[in-house]
């Protein structure tokens, strides 16, 4: 009996794994809204931050500094780690009357995009 138990928590503890963290199944949905707003949009090169809504998800479309192409940040994750997800890398700015035009956005990622406006 006590094995039964023994196993019943093991496979409890592996099934939990699967809740949190960065494989987490959140956070691949998180991801994959990501992926597929900035899939659909790498043509388009905008000329002003925009957001866009896809099913539950905000996401603000940002243009790269020095570089053609846009940045895509998601404003509201579902997942709790990493916080702050953005594809592709690359360097943006945003002015202080940008970052409010966003609308309601979660207080970690606003941290992360507070840095990027300008000064």
């Amino acid at each position: 009996m006590k094995r039964h138990w023994v196993l019943l928590s093991y496979i409890t503890v592996l099934a939990m794994s699967g809740c949190y963290g960065p494989e987490s199944l959140g956070n691949k949905s998180d991801w994959a809204a990501l992926q597929g707003v900035e899939y659909e949009q790498r043509a388009q090169v905008l000329g002003a931050p925009v957001v866009l809504q896809v099913g539950d998800y905000r996401v603000a479309g940002i243009p790269q500094s020095n570089v053609r192409g846009n940045i895509w940040v998601l404003l509201n994750p579902s997942a709790d780690e990493p916080l702050y997800k953005q594809l592709p890398a690359g360097n943006y700015t945003l002015t202080a009357q940008q970052l409010a035009a966003f609308g309601s956005v979660d207080p970690g990622v606003l941290a992360q995009l507070r840095l990027h406006v300008q000064r």
